[in-house]
């Protein structure tokens, strides 16, 4: 059941979320499966030849989550307002189960409206840059976690729905 979340960031920004991708690979060792993080530096994601657009896309079609990382250097790239953030918009549209939680790097971004509906583990009164290392772990870890209880509670439901007859089920949507 291991599930995978892109990471959604501008490579500015890399050294600030390096301190997520560690919390969420300790994290891991409390649950019987592990989140992966899709993130653009992995040679699992994208390789030397690889066509970025289409294929960072592909991963998000691929993807059970999405943790977006708003700051400034993220609101000037081209990239992500074009490519990766409708990628990720569209992912949840076709799947309502599909998880979005935008962090705040940075105070007073535009950004999409859409994205800032998802709730934050953080508020853009608390930017992530400007906390010490020890407080900023602390919205990591609190994050990774309500993360991993969400995908646990899909699962829950999902094994609930199948251990049902047919003729009993009742879906998100209110039908039977």
């Amino acid at each position: 059941m291991d599930k995978n979340i892109f990471i959604c960031y501008a490579r500015k920004d890399l050294d600030i979320i390096k301190g997520f991708l560690y919390d969420l690979n300790e994290e891991a060792s409390n649950y019987p499966f592990k989140i992966n993080a899709l993130i653009d530096k992995s040679r699992r994601v994208l390789s030397a030849g690889d066509r970025s657009k289409e294929k960072l896309q592909q991963h998000i079609r691929d993807s059970d989550g999405a943790v977006v990382f708003i700051s400034n250097n993220f609101a000037e790239s081209k990239f992500i307002k074009e490519h990766e953030i409708p990628e990720i918009l569209a992912k949840k549209k076709l799947e309502p189960n599909y998880i979005i939680t935008p962090i705040f790097i940075d105070k007073n971004v535009e950004v999409s409206k859409e994205i800032l509906s998802f709730q934050s583990p953080n508020t853009e009164d608390e930017e992530i840059r400007t906390l010490t290392p020890g407080l900023r772990e602390l919205i990591y870890k609190k994050n990774i976690k309500e993360i991993y209880e969400y995908f646990t509670e899909v699962e829950v439901q999902n094994k609930h729905i199948a251990d049902e007859p047919e003729d009993q089920r009742v879906y998100e949507d209110g039908q039977e």
